[in-house]
């Protein structure tokens, strides 16, 4: 079978794929007929547990699950009448494969036009984009091997947790890389078959940070990072008045830079000053520090992860532009000064001026023309924030000078 790039589809197939021991590519329909019986099987064990059962739906995962358990409770009362509840929607879902219409993830002509797939079934690529209930469309052209393996995705999931221990959402990983999906897999199902996942749940408030460090806790430090181009993360909630939805992405680009912090064991400093927002905002992180200058100029040691967090924003052309731009002006301003010109700046128009007045004054290596580009209309707000934040690692290195005297 192949990727859709759907988060529940295919975090449905790698599941499948964990279990059979199979690369995903050789995986047929009738391989999924096989799997019934025993994903029936561990759907009870999640749904019997009162814990992971809050997965099925604060994790708005399937009412399919939720609402069959509650009412399965009631009417079969031992678990082999459960399981077999759960198994015969399975069995039927893959034995409504026709060649009606293609399907709209997987592009395979299986799907059945008379077969509805709903929201009932598939978490979110339903509810809101294709199906309508107020102008009666009632099923989508998604075919039912899509469906199956959606549903099978609810054992891929990593639920989060409060300080009471309550599920209160969870989230998903998905990557175009089929070894960081296999590795996922693995360490996830191994939870969920031993039933010992809460031994390792993510607390809310460190969701996204959480997406920063799995290059970490997953070993992809160690992985080719030229194969993978985006890890994203989604989150989600079922809730009253309505579903929350959450996707965070790092790409090639972040990886790389991930991997150099925690090689350089500076991982916990980036985490310290929050810049995982900034990144994965797609923000300056340099900004960011300006923003926590105090706590910056008072803390330890962290110049390597500010160098690397410098070698990620500043274009390499810019670079020895900037570098000589800072020496001229440290060289005819003292700190103090200087802080409170940069400061005035709110506009190209005093930056410009600002810098030609220090040019005029300055015996430093430094052209007009390269002063010029520091000026651009779009990048110059940039530029001025560069050169304040070399001012205040400047400020921090000569008070660290002057304690050590």
């Amino acid at each position: 079978m192949k990727r859709t790039y759907n988060e529940f589809i295919d975090n449905g197939l790698f599941v499948v794929s964990h279990h059979l021991k199979k690369d995903i590519q050789d995986i047929t329909i009738d391989d999924l007929k096989e799997t019934t019986d025993y994903f029936a099987d561990l759907a009870i064990k999640v749904l019997d547990n009162e814990t992971l059962r809050n997965i099925a739906y604060t994790g708005y995962f399937s009412s399919a699950y939720d609402f069959s358990y509650r009412k399965m409770k009631k009417i079969f009362k031992t678990f082999d009448l459960r399981k077999n509840n759960v198994l015969e929607k399975y069995n039927n879902i893959l034995n409504n494969i026709s060649n009606d219409k293609y399907c709209i993830y997987c592009g395979e002509k299986q799907t059945n036009i008379n077969f509805k797939i709903g929201r009932d079934y598939i978490p979110d690529i339903v509810a809101g984009k294709f199906y309508n209930s107020a102008n009666n469309l009632q099923t989508v052209d998604i075919c039912p091997v899509c469906c199956y393996l959606s549903l099978l995705s609810i054992f891929n999931v990593i639920p989060i947790m409060n300080k009471k221990n309550k599920v209160i959402s969870c989230v998903l990983y998905i990557s175009d890389s089929n070894e960081i999906m296999q590795s996922i897999t693995s360490k996830n199902m191994r939870f969920i078959i031993t039933q010992g996942l809460m031994n390792n749940i993510n607390n809310e408030l460190y969701r996204r940070q959480s997406l920063v460090k799995i290059t970490k806790e997953y070993n992809f430090i160690d992985y080719d990072l030229e194969n993978i181009s985006f890890i994203t993360q989604i989150k989600f909630k079922n809730e009253q008045p309505g579903t929350e939805i959450e996707k965070d992405t790092i790409n090639n680009k972040k990886m790389y830079f991930i991997r150099k912090l925690i090689y350089m064991d500076d991982m916990e400093s980036f985490i310290k000053f929050n810049l995982y927002h900034s990144l994965l905002d797609d923000e300056s992180m340099i900004i960011s520090l300006i923003n926590q200058e105090h706590k910056y100029i008072d803390e330890g040691d962290v110049e390597n992860m500010c160098d690397l967090v410098e070698e990620y924003e500043i274009p390499s052309k810019m670079k020895n532009i900037i570098d000589k731009t800072f020496s001229m002006l440290i060289a005819t301003n003292n700190e103090i000064k200087l802080r409170k010109e940069i400061k005035l700046c709110g506009n190209v128009i005093k930056f410009e001026k600002f810098l030609m007045n220090n040019y005029e004054k300055s015996t430093i290596d430094v052209t007009e023309g390269e002063i010029f580009e520091l000026t651009n209309h779009k990048y110059w707000h940039k530029y001025k924030y560069l050169l304040e934040w070399k001012l205040i690692r400047e400020i921090k290195k000569n008070k660290g000078g002057n304690e050590n005297e």
